[in-house]
């Protein structure tokens, strides 16, 4: 719903869990979209969008997040 918090949320940060399928498309534009309102709902200040691949283990997923947000978290 509109005031969802995200699927994982800890401290300063909230986290969208997507794992589109196989054959799936991934519209990562969206899901970001959706990582920063639910952000905003739970009132953390970081948020990211982990992406699992189809056939690979977790591991493996990919760990997205907005580049001003990748280089405020690792002080560049």
């Amino acid at each position: 719903g509109n005031q969802d918090r995200g699927d994982l949320v800890h401290d300063e940060w909230t986290l969208e869990l997507f794992a589109p399928g196989r054959g799936k498309a991934l519209n990562l534009s969206q899901k970001m979209s959706e990582a920063k309102v639910e952000a905003a709902n739970a009132g953390t200040t970081k948020y990211a969008v982990v992406v699992r691949r189809t056939g690979y283990p977790v591991d493996e997923a990919y760990f997205c997040m907005p580049l001003a947000l990748a280089r405020e978290v690792l002080g560049l």
